[in-house]
């Protein structure tokens, strides 16, 4: 005689406590604080970009993160610096030559990408 045996996964779901919801908010704070700078350009429709740059208070890096959004998909690119390097008012920072070669790179990608995926799929170039 052979004996079967059955398995039940059992998942508690809890409802978020005040004290979740507070650690929850003092973080996001902490997190908009660490904002060194901000700048949005999504005057066009034809590409809408956010540019964050913050301050990570646990290492000497200084990280500006690009969103973007190309064909309706939101994509994001990083690029780190050393502590000090990132002026925020300058244009021609060696930090924002950097973040422009990231995205320029980023968006060729996909659309490498794009264009690789319609060519397989029989699609003209």
């Amino acid at each position: 005689m052979s004996v079967k045996y059955s398995y039940v996964t059992v998942a508690e779901k809890r409802a978020p406590t005040d004290e979740s919801v507070r650690l929850l908010r003092e973080m996001e704070q902490k997190a908009e604080e660490s904002v060194v700078a901000r700048l949005v350009l999504n005057g066009d429709n034809f590409f809408d970009v956010t540019v964050l740059v913050r301050q990570d208070f646990l290492s000497p890096v200084w990280r500006a993160e690009v969103y973007y959004e190309l064909n309706g998909k939101r994509h994001m690119v990083s690029v780190d610096f050393e502590y000090g390097t990132v002026i925020v008012d300058n244009p021609n920072a060696e930090w924002l030559r950097a973040v422009n070669d990231a995205v320029a790179k980023d968006v060729a990608k996909h659309i490498t990408l794009r264009l690789v995926s319609q060519q397989r799929n029989g699609g003209v170039l």
